[in-house]
């Protein structure tokens, strides 16, 4: 491997979400906007341009939109998704085509370029809808202390405190080691086998979190937990 699992890199040495898996353990690729903490679920910073009117009718098989969007810098939007949405619910969607780039912003408009060509026409003057998300592992932040923490999804687990803006292997599977929310960890109760990711990255129980929060599934706990707590647990994020 070019880079270990144990290490961070201040250039991408892979494509930023790709996958390998070392054991029972599967990693992706991410890229740090923050700097990270070990052992916490960190989240998306990610953010969606939402309902985005295509300025060009697009074909069946074309791999290109142009969209109505001066907001992303040449390639912010690498490795994401796209969809579109009939307004008028004739046609069916557009469904997460992947985004191998995009063009700087002309003007008000952005081109997009697909990895994978439209399914069928895209439409103009409002009638089409359209969405594009950032690529989950490239807006990696850590959620301890973020005001938006509550509206973000825990998408790894870094192995290593990882420096602002440097490249690292982020776990979504497997055996993984937490940071307990509450106590020593969870499990010693009969029945305490769910894992749930909190507002800051550790792991507890649903019940651990906020009341107004309903928070993300981490995984379930590993081993026999019967003479204590433990922060031991089959995290299940991406396989």
């Amino acid at each position: 491997m070019k880079q270990s699992i144990w290490a961070q890199s201040t250039v991408p040495l892979y494509p930023v979400g790709y996958r390998i898996q070392v054991g029972l353990k599967v990693f992706h690729y991410c890229r740090a906007i923050t700097a990270l903490g070990n052992k916490r679920g960190e989240g998306d910073g990610g953010t969606m341009l939402e309902m985005l009117n295509a300025t060009v009718v697009g074909a069946i098989g074309d791999v290109t939109v142009q969209l109505v969007t001066a907001a992303p810098v040449v390639n912010e939007y690498r490795g994401g998704y796209f969809a579109a949405f009939d307004g008028a619910a004739v046609l069916p969607a557009i469904t997460l085509l992947r985004i191998r780039d995009n063009d700087a912003p002309v003007g008000a408009n952005t081109l997009f370029h697909l990895q994978d060509p439209l399914t069928r026409a895209l439409r103009i003057a409002g009638a089409d809808s359209c969405d594009v998300y950032h690529n989950p592992y490239n807006n990696v932040e850590t959620r301890t202390g973020s005001i938006r923490s509550e509206f973000e999804s825990t998408v790894c687990v870094p192995l290593i405190d990882v420096t602002i803006n440097n490249f690292f292997w982020g776990q979504t599977w497997g055996p993984c080691l937490g940071i307990a929310a509450a106590g020593g960890g969870i499990g010693a109760a009969a029945n305490e086998r769910g894992v749930y990711f909190q507002e800051d990255g550790t792991i507890g129980l649903f019940t651990d979190g906020s009341i107004t929060s309903i928070n993300q599934y981490a995984g379930f706990m590993l081993q026999n937990t019967t003479p204590g707590d433990s922060i031991f647990y089959m995290l299940q994020l991406a396989p």
